[in-house]
């Protein structure tokens, strides 16, 4: 019955792009192509929105977002006499934005996009898409933009964001894009404020896949403001916290790192890969961990020195696409810290 009712198909699917988003992007594949096969332009735009989010949500591989850049901008092309309703718009519109943002952040309908989503926001009645929404357009503001647009939005979601409607994934979503908000201006007590908070909604509901992007964030604004003890101590309880998440998956293999001696058994699943030697386990946070690895590795000796030529490499590395000046930032941040300690 599912297979014969692309919206059967759609919500199966769906279910599973917050918790495991590879098993649900296969339905959301077919169910789109059964809605443009249809031509229900309003199927078309929840499905691509569900096939962004899934990737965005994973933060493993965003390659797989070319494929979908096309359908996007067809589906939003202006000559279209079949238009989309605003609700409908509005999703499409954040997935072709971040999507942009991930893989063409110089493309020329970035801008307009972000424009046109900037309209459709407070006319959303969903809450928690107009966080995600928002959320989406703060991440813009932020890595491509001079940033002056960005208060007047944080002051329009910041009353809604208590309301029961908002769920804890889209609070803690939105918090990280406000923090960074916070830590790129050079607020770093008020960056690792909003991080303290969405630290205890994560750890209240189970969240446990943020908590590490939000002690790196906490660790990285207690680096520029010199606290290097509290941000290396931040650091290696939030990596005992990801070596014991490994440790707690079935399977012999085994995940080391770099110069480190530290290893804990990793299923071998479709998300851990090996090039190089070198393991991977959750490709969602592979950089985020080598840039906690630059300074749990700023320590006298070889250690010290893999982790600085590691900072610098990162810094002197043409960005990829999608790669934004934060990454240069925390890098820049890491080499700092290394070259700090004492050999």
């Amino acid at each position: 019955m599912r297979e014969g009712d692309p919206w059967l198909t759609y919500w199966f699917g769906r279910a599973w792009i917050f918790v495991e988003p590879h098993k649900g992007r296969p339905a959301i594949e077919r169910s789109y192509e059964a809605f443009r096969a249809a031509g229900d332009v309003r199927g078309e735009a929840l499905a691509l929105s569900a096939i962004v989010n899934s990737y965005y949500y994973e933060w493993a591989t965003f390659t797989p977002l070319d494929r979908w850049l096309p359908e996007l901008k067809r589906l939003l092309r202006d000559d279209r006499p079949d238009k989309l309703d605003a609700a409908s718009e509005l999703r499409a519109r954040a997935a072709l934005l971040i999507a942009l943002l991930l893989r063409k952040p110089d493309d020329e309908a970035i801008a307009p996009c972000a424009q046109r989503l900037d309209e459709l926001i407070d006319r959303e009645s969903d809450l928690n898409v107009r966080v995600m929404a928002a959320a989406i357009l703060l991440q813009y503001i932020n890595w491509n933009t001079d940033g002056s647009a960005a208060a007047a939005l944080v002051a329009r979601i910041k009353p809604i964001l208590r309301k029961p409607e908002v769920t804890p994934l889209m609070q803690v979503w939105w918090a990280a894009q406000f923090a960074h908000w916070h830590f790129i201006n050079g607020r770093y007590a008020e960056s690792t404020e909003v991080m303290t908070d969405a630290r205890a909604v994560a750890e209240r509901y189970g969240l446990e896949n943020h908590l590490f992007d939000i002690d790196h964030q906490e660790a990285a604004a207690l680096v520029n403001k010199g606290d290097h003890a509290a941000a290396k101590a931040r650091l290696s309880t939030s990596w005992s916290g990801v070596c014991r998440r490994i440790s707690a998956c079935s399977g012999p293999t085994t995940f080391t790192c770099g110069p480190c001696s530290s290893s804990a058994s990793a299923t071998t699943s479709p998300r851990r890969t090996t090039r190089n030697g070198h393991s991977r386990w959750r490709a969602s946070s592979t950089f985020h961990r080598c840039r906690c690895r630059i300074f749990l590795h700023a320590s006298p000796g070889p250690a010290r020195r893999w982790a600085t030529a590691t900072a610098q490499a990162a810094l002197s590395t043409k960005p990829w696409p999608g790669q934004h000046r934060s990454i240069a930032r925390c890098s820049r941040s890491g080499a700092i810290f290394c070259r700090s300690r004492p050999t």
